[in-house]
């Protein structure tokens, strides 16, 4: 019913509490349960109750790095027993299910595991809503996370999965609580709800038991952060939990180089504007390119303002007249969107791997930016980035179309205020960004001008 995750606090603060991705109260109400089912009905559930095989704490540690907790319940010739297995510095715990016969017939059943979750979590501002807090089946090849409210809109309120590789259970943004069936057991992995529950785990066969015999069956519960290596190092395709969207083929490199860069530096923050100076070297040409068309752009401004001026009564003159311009100077009037169309997956991508690795959580970067993952407190960086984009507007070419003119003017307010809610570290992306963008445009038109 309680399980907390040692190595990572609720807050950034020293005297925060470890997190806990089993509670039995709260908000948000996450428990494992187990048990067996059977025809007769005398198998125990998980409401059963059960007797502990030994009394008092047991602590891991130097010397006990192994632990074993059994829980016992009789019924009809029958003896049930639930063993967990502990190992230190392992989120996997072990769960044998152990039926002895006593009686003159054989036993024949099935075992399950599941995880109830109750609450959600609270709602955000604009793109923090996209992060996923629900239950989770993985199977098939396939990540399905129907959520509550999608389980109560199927018709038997049920989803069911065979895949002898597969888990299923309940995860969070930077969290999961999932159970691994043994992948000879023939289980069924499933979600479903009830009014108020919603539940995700596996049922199993167990092996008939005879008279005089016991069976025993093994399947395992991991409780821990998702991060990629553990998740990795566990198997079973757990990495799969962490999710970035459809646009994972950059997310994925963008990660793993964010990663390398703060093995060196050790700044989740340096290793962040890092990253931004390899995509700028990366796609220097590309941006040179764009750069040189909006320095010609800006050069023949005067021309262009003189021919509306002059043909602006006739808008298809006027249209003929700034072509045969745009071909005399060899300029391309759409050139310089091209560095904002490069960046716009780049920066979707460095999105979600900021939004869901836990790897990110609770990082700081400098001074007042003690947590990459939230908003900047004094919102200084968006300020900053808003007006990083007065300055690239100034260097650009001004639009000749008044409307177009408003427009562009009040983009930095509004885009100012969408990252105010934005992680700091997503804003600190884009303001290094907009500042190399500054330095290398301006050496660019002071070559051309």
């Amino acid at each position: 019913v309680q399980a907390e995750v040692l190595q990572h606090r609720r807050g950034s603060g020293e005297g925060s509490r470890p997190v806990r991705v089993l509670k039995p109260e709260g908000q948000r109400i996450v428990m494992a349960q187990a048990g067996w089912l059977d025809r007769q009905g005398t198998a125990p559930s998980h409401r059963a109750r059960f007797q502990p095989g030994q009394e008092g704490p047991i602590e891991l540690g130097p010397g006990n790095e192994k632990a074993q907790v059994s829980f016992v319940h009789e019924a009809d010739g029958l003896t049930f027993r639930k063993t967990y297995r502990f190992r230190t510095g392992s989120h996997r715990i072990g769960v044998d299910y152990t039926v002895t016969n006593q009686g003159a017939e054989p036993w024949q059943g099935q075992v399950y595991g599941q995880l109830r979750e109750r609450g959600s979590k609270p709602s955000r501002f604009f793109f923090g809503d996209l992060s996923y807090d629900g239950p989770v089946v993985f199977g098939k090849d396939a990540m399905h996370t129907p959520g509550p409210g999608g389980l109560r809109e199927r018709e038997d309120q049920r989803l069911e999965v065979r895949d002898p590789e597969g888990w299923s259970g309940a995860m969070s943004r930077y969290f999961l609580s999932v159970w691994l069936p043994e992948p000879d057991a023939e289980s069924v992995l499933f979600a479903r709800a009830s009014e108020r529950d919603s539940y995700a785990g596996f049922t199993a066969a167990f092996p008939t038991v005879a008279p005089g015999s016991t069976a025993t069956q093994g399947h395992d519960l991991f409780l821990g952060p998702k991060e990629q290596a553990l998740l990795e190092s566990t198997g079973r395709n757990l990495r799969r939990a962490v999710d970035y969207g459809i646009l994972s083929f950059l997310a994925v490199p963008l990660f793993k180089v964010l990663q390398f860069f703060h093995s060196l530096v050790g700044n989740y923050g340096v290793a962040i504007i890092l990253v931004v100076v390899v995509i700028k070297l990366l796609f220097y040409p590309l941006f040179t390119m764009s750069y040189r068309a909006m320095a010609k752009m800006r050069k023949v401004q005067p021309e262009l303002q003189r021919l509306r001026e002059e043909y602006s009564d006739d808008r298809q003159r006027l249209n003929q007249e700034m072509m045969r311009l745009y071909r005399e100077e060899k300029v391309n009037p759409l050139g310089g969107c091209l560095p904002i169309l490069v960046q716009i997956p780049v920066f979707i991508a460095l999105y979600w791997v900021l939004l869901e690795s836990v790897e990110l959580r609770h990082e700081p970067f400098m001074l007042w930016i003690q947590d990459l993952t939230s908003r900047d407190p004094l919102y200084i960086l968006p300020v900053l980035m808003g007006a990083s984009m007065v300055i690239q507007q100034l260097m650009n070419p001004a639009p000749l179309d008044p409307v177009q003119k408003k427009v562009m003017l009040a983009l930095p307010v509004v885009f100012t205020v969408f990252f105010m809610q934005f992680p700091a570290g997503l804003v600190l992306y884009w303001l290094t960004n907009n500042v190399l963008s500054i330095a290398q445009q301006w050496w660019i038109m002071r070559q051309i001008e």
